[in-house]
């Protein structure tokens, strides 16, 4: 995913990373008490701070949305079968209009919060 990314951003990504190592539980602590309770107002909130410098745009685009619509292609593979499958993804992957939540829900699936 990384290596999609020009010279430049894949410089601004890693500095970033390396700068926000240390308060990494502080930043994702938040993300995780939302799930758990639901809340996924909070949660895209999260995420959409988390991109909030323009820089970031192009590895957000890279890292969330279009990994949501082939993700999201996958899934109705999934759910076209008989079988059932336990998926799992990052929360960053469920909020949002470009969510796989919504996606799904926009593809005629009925999608519930458990």
């Amino acid at each position: 995913m990384y290596s999609s990314l020009s010279d430049d951003e894949q410089e601004k990504m890693l500095w970033s990373a390396i700068s926000h190592a240390e308060d990494l539980a502080r930043r994702t602590d938040p993300l995780f008490e939302a799930w758990k309770n639901g809340d996924t107002e909070k949660m895209e909130k999260w995420v959409a701070d988390a991109f909030q410098d323009p820089e970031l745009k192009a590895f957000q685009d890279q890292l969330i949305y279009k990994r949501n619509i082939s993700m999201a292609q996958q899934l109705e593979t999934y759910m076209a079968t008989p079988k059932k499958y336990f998926v799992v993804v990052g929360a960053g992957h469920l909020v949002g209009d470009q969510g796989l939540v919504r996606t799904l829900q926009r593809a005629g699936y009925h999608v519930e919060q458990l």
